[in-house]
C-alpha cells in the first residue's frame, strides 16, 4: 500500500525519504524505539536510530510464543527490548493505553514507555507505542530522589518507594499468582544499640542487609520500613505450604546474620497474601503488621499469617 500524506496525496520518494531522515534523527536524540506489536502473527517490529548509523528495523517473530525472548544478535539495542519484554504482558492485559516509567535493572537507564491498542486498516488488533531513555536532567533528579529515597546504612528503600515498587508488583500479577509481603523487626533494637552502641547495631543491620539480598529473588522487593523494621514483597505460583516454608525459612536465615561484636539476633514475622491486583501495598501492609503482631505474642522466632 503506498504511504499517503494527510490529505490523501500519494508521498513521493523525495518526501518519504525526508519523512524517514525526520523520524530517525527524533529516535536518534531519545535513544529511542517505535514498535508494533501484532496478536495476530505474534509479531514484533522495531524501529530505531542507534548512534553508530541509520534507522534500524529489527523484527522478532513469535515473540510471546518464546515468552518474550531476544537472541544474542540483537544485543544492540538490548535495554529498550528487555524493557518491552518485562511490560509486554502489562500492556496487552490492563488499561489499552498508558505510559509507564521505569528503570533498566543491569544498566540503570530510565525509560519512558507509551504504548495503545489500536487497529490497523484491516480491521487487526496492534499494539504500537513509544519507548525512550528519560532526558538527562530528569535522570539526575531521579538519581537524587533515589538516593534520599534509601536508607542511610543498608541502601534499601524506604517506606514510599517500596510502597511505589510494590504496587507496581501488585499490578501486574496473573490469575492464579499471590503476592506475599514479609513484615519482619527484630526483637529489642533499643537493647542492642544500649549493650553494644550504635556503631556494632548500625553493623549488623547493614550484614542482615546483605544477607537478604544474597538469599532472595533478583526481582524480589527488599525494603526497610524503619532502622529495626523491614518488608520483603515477592509473587508467584505459590501454595500456602510453600509460603510457610519461606518464612521459617527466613526466620533461620537471621541465625547466618552476626558481626564480630553481635551474635545472632531474634527476629518475628508477619505475613500477608494476597491475589488480587486491587489491593496495594498501604492495605496489604497493615495486615502483615497486625499478623507481626500476633506473632510477637507467640514468643521470638515466630511467623503468623494473614491469607486474604
Amino acid at each position: 500500500m503506498p504511504l499517503l500524506s494527510a490529505n490523501g496525496k500519494k508521498l513521493s520518494p523525495a518526501e518519504i525519504r525526508m519523512n524517514d531522515l525526520a523520524v530517525g534523527l527524533l529516535l536518534q536524540r531519545f535513544q529511542a524505539v517505535i514498535f508494533s506489536y501484532s496478536p495476530a502473527d505474534d509479531t514484533l517490529i522495531l524501529k530505531t536510530a542507534p548512534d553508530t548509523g541509520g534507522p534500524v528495523t529489527l523484527k522478532v517473530s513469535h515473540f510471546a510464543a518464546s515468552h518474550y525472548q531476544v537472541a544474542p544478535s540483537d544485543l544492540e539495542i538490548m535495554p529498550q527490548l528487555l524493557m518491552i519484554s518485562s511490560h509486554f504482558r502489562y500492556m496487552m492485559n490492563h488499561s489499552p493505553e498508558g505510559v509507564l516509567d521505569c528503570a533498566e535493572e543491569t544498566s540503570g537507564i530510565w525509560f519512558h514507555l507509551y504504548y495503545l491498542h489500536r487497529q490497523d486498516d484491516s480491521g487487526s488488533d496492534l499494539v504500537v507505542g513509544f519507548l525512550s531513555t528519560a532526558r538527562e536532567a530528569e535522570s539526575s533528579r531521579r538519581e537524587l530522589n533515589t538516593a534520599a529515597s534509601r536508607h542511610p546504612i543498608t541502601k534499601l528503600p524506604l517506606t514510599d518507594a517500596t510502597s511505589a515498587l510494590v504496587d507496581q508488583a501488585i499490578s501486574r500479577l496473573s490469575p492464579g499468582e499471590k503476592g506475599v509481603i514479609f513484615y519482619f523487626d527484630l526483637s529489642d533494637y533499643p537493647k542492642l544499640i544500649r549493650e553494644h552502641g550504635l556503631s556494632a547495631a548500625e553493623s549488623y543491620i547493614r550484614q542482615l542487609a546483605d544477607v537478604l539480598r544474597t538469599d532472595f529473588r533478583s526481582g524480589d522487593i527488599i525494603g526497610q520500613i524503619a532502622d529495626d523494621r523491614f518488608v520483603i514483597f515477592f509473587n508467584g505460583y505459590f501454595t500456602i505450604d510453600v509460603i510457610e516454608s519461606r518464612a521459617q525459612h527466613l526466620i533461620n536465615l537471621f541465625r547466618k546474620v552476626r558481626t564480630e561484636l553481635i551474635s545472632p539476633v531474634a527476629c518475628n514475622l508477619g505475613v500477608a497474601v494476597t491475589g488480587s491486583n486491587g489491593i496495594g501495598f498501604s492495605q496489604l501492609l497493615p495486615k502483615a503488621a497486625h499478623s507481626l503482631e500476633i506473632a510477637k505474642r507467640r514468643g521470638q522466632n515466630r511467623y503468623c499469617m494473614f491469607d486474604e
